[in-house]
């Protein structure tokens, strides 16, 4: 499925359920409205209900009073975010109606056979190209203390500890484009992040590091630096950036880590 197409489906999905959400709040929320005035510097909020022509202060320090405040701010909040949900949802809707999404290859084969020979390498989007290009480029193997790689993971790649294995054969098993400790600058600092990822549906690159040996003072201050210099170049964690640990006897939790890879880095 092209991916415009998966974001689009995701985004009615959540909001589809935001709506039906919305609408059954508006059916209890009660009625009337609110009214902000001010005397003499100070803020008075009044309750005003037209059908029952009434129109009283409200005193926030009243538990019921200020209940029926947050209630009927929350309703006119709810009933702005209606509207847009449903305006939303038509357009999403006609655009998935009639969007084709465009494909060289699919325009090529309706040609005649006379034009069928054109290359249509210079059509492809950056995103492709780059897609391309993590496929046939070399992994660095310039690996620090290449001795501590002792663990093979099912396609071959050299990691340093079981739980490293895990992660690169479950990021295998999800076709999701990685290298392994691949040099990264900042400002100076050379770091070896544990995996640098292509996120392909976004084209944005993804970092992750898994930290296992926390137990370990000297371990911790190492990674403690590098977190510090990972954010103040806008490496953020849960943003462009993964960070997963053993637990305390050292075990790794696979069922985690496979809901981080699909909630990070795939489009569902």
């Amino acid at each position: 499925m092209h991916r415009l197409k998966k974001m689009l489906l995701e985004q009615m999905d959540y909001e589809s359920t935001l709506l039906e959400r919305f609408e059954k709040e508006m059916k209890i929320i009660p009625e009337g409205s609110l009214c902000l005035k001010k005397v003499k510097g100070n803020a008075y909020i009044y309750f005003q209900n037209k059908k029952l022509s009434e129109n009283r202060l409200l005193s926030p320090k009243n538990k019921d009073e200020a209940y029926l405040i947050e209630k009927l701010r929350n309703k006119f909040f709810i009933k702005k975010s209606i509207h847009q949900l449903r305006k939303n949802k038509k357009i999403m809707e006609a655009l998935l109606e009639c969007f084709i999404p465009f494909d060289p290859g699919e325009i090529r084969n309706k040609l005649a056979p006379v034009y069928k020979e054109v290359q249509i390498i210079e059509w492809k989007s950056d995103m492709e190209l780059e897609l391309e290009k993590w496929k046939v480029e070399k992994k660095s193997e310039n690996f620090l203390h290449p001795e501590g790689l002792r663990h093979i993971s099912s396609k071959g790649q050299r990691v340093r500890s079981k739980s490293e294995t895990i992660i690169a054969d479950l990021l295998d098993y999800k076709d999701i484009l990685y290298k392994y400790e691949e040099p990264l600058s900042i400002k100076g600092q050379n770091f070896l992040p544990d995996f640098t990822i292509l996120r392909t549906f976004d084209n944005r690159i993804i970092y992750w590091e898994h930290f296992g040996m926390i137990y370990d003072a000297e371990y911790r201050k190492n990674m403690e630096v590098k977190l510090l210099a990972y954010g103040n170049s806008g490496i953020i964690p849960w943003d462009n950036f993964i960070i997963t640990f053993d637990s305390e006897e050292g075990n790794i939790d696979v069922s985690m880590i496979s809901a981080v890879i699909d909630k990070m880095l795939l489009l569902k």
